[in-house]
């Protein structure tokens, strides 16, 4: 199966468990790795760019090799090679004004990057030391890692020193050094290098020699506005899936209040809580329906043939899952290895 292929079966491949969580992993891993777009070898190059592929034709190789191959035209580099970890200053709060903006690592939805909250220091009066962004910074959540919490600055603003501001040194794009910070080959890096039990964090040096894989500056463009499209398609996947369950959720609902209304009323409240102060007392005066013993062996006859069906049903959804899943995890496999 190609890339197009996949592509086609979007919709069936993200109905599995987790897919669109695989898919976002996928695109990022493609990304990054040369395999999301064709190679065009007509690109203009410009002198700069020139200039940084004679110094870095050679890898610096002490501290490990690169984690995979790379197309001919891009470049393995440090991280410090290519951006500037330590750029932002630190700011005290008695220079804060009421209305800059402070973002917090909870206000950036994690492996999405989503800011989910916007708030100035007037809303917040922090105590606390903050680092000062600008435009175009990359900001990247250093504690717990594996959240993947990384943005591209919209304006300028202060964060917490939670948050490290990265800034390019002008060859490599923000918004393609944000994608390949989100890959799942970064993201298994900083995990591996992280310090501290209970707040795991990626250290200084670990960071600025980390590699990076850094493709010619038009294909970096090329690779962010797919990725963005991609991304999306699996946002509105998403959004297609919670609607699906919650209609579902509604239907069982709906279900089982049909089932529990009328004359089965206390049974009702026994089933939701319903009735208030319930406890060992008082269910032991509920008054329950008794039928005639030939209806109670009728009755207990077809809920033990529906819970059977209830259980070859489950086990049909169970194994209908996991081979969706060995499918997915199967044309994924398959495609990046290509």
């Amino acid at each position: 199966m190609n890339r197009t292929q996949l592509l086609q079966s979007f919709d069936t491949l993200a109905e599995t468990p987790d897919a669109v969580v695989k898919l976002r992993n996928f695109v990022l891993s493609l990304a990054v790795r040369g395999q999301l777009l064709p190679q065009i070898s007509e690109d203009e190059k410009p002198a700069k760019w020139k200039e940084f592929v004679v110094k870095f034709t050679k890898l610096d190789d002490q501290n490990g090799e690169p984690p995979f191959e790379l197309p001919k035209s891009w470049l393995w580099v440090r991280l410090n090679d290519v951006a500037d970890y330590a750029a932002a200053d630190k700011v005290a709060p008695s220079e804060i004004k009421d209305g800059d903006w402070v973002l917090d690592l909870e206000e950036i939805e994690k492996d999405t990057s989503r800011i989910v909250r916007v708030a100035n220091f007037a809303e917040k009066q922090s105590s606390s030391t903050k680092a000062k962004f600008m435009p175009g910074d990359v900001l990247y959540g250093k504690l717990r890692p594996y959240l993947n919490k990384v943005i591209v600055a919209p304006q300028a603003g202060l964060c917490t020193t939670e948050i490290v501001p990265i800034r390019s040194r002008g060859l490599i794009e923000p918004t393609y050094l944000c994608v390949y910070l989100r890959s799942p080959d970064f993201v298994s890096y900083a995990n591996s290098k992280s310090y501290g039990m209970k707040m795991p964090r990626l250290g200084t040096d670990d960071a600025v020699s980390a590699w990076v894989a850094v493709p010619p500056p038009a294909e970096q463009c090329r690779i962010v506005a797919k990725v963005e499209e991609l991304l999306a398609l699996c946002d509105e996947l998403e959004a297609r899936q919670t609607a699906v369950r919650e209609r579902r959720t509604h239907l069982v609902r709906s279900a089982l209040d049909h089932l529990t209304t009328a004359k089965t009323g206390q049974l009702q409240e026994l089933i939701y809580g319903a009735k208030p102060g319930l406890n060992l007392e008082n269910l032991r005066e509920l008054k329950l329906l008794v039928p005639p013993l030939a209806e109670q062996q009728r009755i207990v006859a077809k809920v033990d043939e529906l819970m059977c069906w209830c259980d070859a049903l489950e086990a049909r959804l169970t194994a209908a899952q996991t081979t969706a899943e060995h499918l997915l995890d199967a044309t994924l496999h398959q495609i990046l290895a290509a």
